[in-house]
């Protein structure tokens, strides 16, 4: 037991986790006492992360498509995706406290506003479909994973058929008529993932599960964040209000 709790939360990812995912938890929460002008400028930044990230993404897949898949900055740029979506995941998180412990803080309402508006859903949609289509077309070119899947027991054809599945449903999460079935789709992919890392633990000795299941941990509340504000649409003028000062 004691072997398992340290391989599992003394992993890399749990650290970096914890570094970024703990000021995105703490800054939200406390604007959320806090006057509500700051709100407007903490959704500004959190969306300017988001767009920055997806042309780092973007210029990650460029640089692989042009045989550059080895150039330190591809590690970088995907890096920076992995934290920025670390930092919303605490950003997001932070808006179920208030409501869990029934606190009242009074810039709470105004923050949720400002988090869960169409301009900070459509960055946040648009960096996860990014996402997951880029991986699928690297996946297809420079087969990236496949030694894990080997290790984990799959063969290349669900390596494939995986690549192809995040291909399509990373562009169906980009249009709206598909996004909902889109996102329940790559769910599905990473409860598969957390499975198998946690499988291969118990029956191989692979360290690390947890650590190893956090990037499909903040995948999955990146996409719930989605398909909440897809289905409960906070309108522009509820927004226009939430920015102005008091």
């Amino acid at each position: 037991m004691a072997k398992w709790i340290s391989d599992s939360f003394y992993a890399f990812w749990w650290q970096v986790y914890f570094g970024v995912f703990l000021p995105g938890f703490f800054s939200a929460l406390a604007l959320a006492a806090w006057a509500r002008r700051s709100h407007a400028g903490y959704g500004a930044l959190l969306r300017y992360l988001c767009y920055t990230a997806v042309a780092g993404v973007l210029t990650a897949l460029l640089l692989t498509l042009a045989r550059h898949y080895a150039s330190p900055w591809v590690s970088v740029f995907f890096l920076f995706d992995h934290l920025v979506g670390f930092f919303v995941d605490g950003a997001i998180l932070a808006m179920l406290f208030p409501s869990l412990l029934k606190l009242r803080f009074d810039g709470f309402h105004h923050l949720q506003l400002e988090l869960f508006s169409p301009q900070t859903s459509s960055a946040v949609t648009l960096l996860v479909g990014t996402l997951y289509l880029s991986a699928g077309i690297i996946k297809l070119t420079v087969h990236e994973t496949l030694e894990f899947f080997h290790a984990s027991g799959y063969g290349i054809t669900f390596f494939f058929f995986i690549a192809i599945w995040e291909c399509i449903w990373g562009i169906g999460v980009l249009l709206r008529p598909t996004r909902i079935v889109a996102l329940l789709a790559l769910s599905v992919e990473m409860f598969g993932a957390i499975y198998t890392h946690y499988h291969n633990y118990f029956t191989k000795g692979l360290a690390g599960p947890f650590g190893n299941s956090l990037d499909a941990l903040r995948m999955l509340t990146l996409m719930s964040y989605i398909a909440y504000a897809s289905v409960c649409q906070i309108t522009p003028e509820a927004s226009r209000i939430a920015a102005e000062p008091v």
